[in-house]
């Protein structure tokens, strides 16, 4: 029977069974209610569901793709921050003449302090490189798991496709943008 409807009507029909379905209706209920088949139910839920999938995935990937962007600009934030850290820290001070004579110029003191640098810099650097990791199943406890039973070669290829989509997906630009 659902081969005979129109694309309009077919649209339709999957609209109502899928808002039915979302209303927790059986197949069998849905099929009575619209006057069509158990199996042509089934049918247009399968290919709204693979629809609303294909969408929520899309919008995940973009959400991905914000968040990596985000942690990027962090990322670079914490390295200027981590350089200027490094900077020998310098004080001024201002000496009023010598010994109180009117004749005797002010005198400016400035004292460096070297400084190896603030490491918090370098661990804010470290975890938004591990969530990048982690948002893109780069991370090590996913891989470990996904590749039980994998030779070295496969589990490299894998590596190198996620490695290649993450620099596809770091390149596009952003929504709206």
């Amino acid at each position: 029977m659902a081969a005979n409807l129109s694309k309009s009507v077919r649209a339709e029909l999957e609209t109502k069974a899928w808002r039915l379905s979302q209303r927790c209706w059986t197949q069998s209920r849905i099929a009575e209610e619209l006057g069509i088949s158990q199996r042509t139910v089934s049918e247009m839920l399968a290919r709204v569901h693979r629809r609303v999938l294909a969408e929520l995935n899309k919008k995940v990937e973009l959400q991905k793709v914000v968040l990596t962007q985000q942690l990027f600009q962090l990322i670079d934030e914490a390295y200027q921050a981590w350089e200027r850290s490094k900077k020998p820290k310098r004080k001024a001070s201002k000496v009023s003449g010598r010994g109180g004579k009117a004749d005797s110029p002010d005198m400016r003191l400035e004292e460096a302090t070297d400084r190896d640098g603030d490491p918090t810099f370098l661990a804010t650097i470290m975890q938004a490189q591990d969530r990048i990791a982690r948002l893109w199943g780069l991370d090590t406890q996913q891989l470990d798991t996904s590749n039980q039973g994998a030779t070295v070669s496969e589990i490299v290829l894998r590596l190198k496709a996620n490695a290649d989509r993450f620099e596809q997906q770091r390149q596009l630009p952003a929504p709206g943008g």
